[in-house]
């Protein structure tokens, strides 16, 4: 499970392509955790966290603060017998929600491709994460991720991410 997370971390900071495609519509609520995830403490907590704070990112985002960039929201998709959280960028807020572009290809749930642009609600998030001068803001899932790395994952996470962990 490690190193399909940090996989899907190490995609997240891959660039978008531009290539436009219908845009999925997420449509249940992010709080439900399926599969493999139910039995990880842990990572309920994290998702509960992001939950519970998504307004902080929201208020960063609209700021238009300089020292803020890598603004990225984790959303949940859900599908049969289970869900699939993928990185969208690109964010900006809707009246409805929020709108970006997959930073990496869901799997499992729905056949949407890195690049394609998606929309969804608050509901729907499963994490956040932005830079405020190069330290990670958010990123409750990464943090966890990074918590239960050996050193040597660690230290390869350090090179590959334009991010400190604190």
């Amino acid at each position: 499970m490690k190193h399909y997370i940090f996989l899907l971390l190490i995609i997240f900071l891959a660039s978008c392509s531009s290539k436009k495609a219908k845009t999925p519509v997420v449509k249940e609520d992010a709080t439900t955790l399926y599969s493999w995830q139910m039995n990880d403490a842990g990572l309920k907590t994290a998702v509960a966290q992001a939950n519970n704070t998504v307004d902080s990112f929201t208020t960063a985002l609209k700021s238009n603060n300089p020292a803020f960039a890598n603004f990225a929201l984790k959303i949940r998709f859900p599908g049969l017998g289970g869900a699939e959280d993928v990185w969208a960028a690109n964010i900006k807020t809707t009246p409805m929600g929020f709108s970006g572009v997959l930073n990496n290809a869901a799997e499992l749930t729905i056949k949407a491709k890195k690049g394609d642009p998606v929309t969804f609600t608050k509901q729907n998030i499963s994490d956040w994460m932005y830079t405020e001068n190069g330290k990670l803001r958010g990123g409750f899932t990464i943090k966890l991720t990074y918590s239960r790395m050996t050193a040597k994952e660690k230290a390869k996470f350090d090179t590959a991410f334009v991010f400190k962990m604190q």
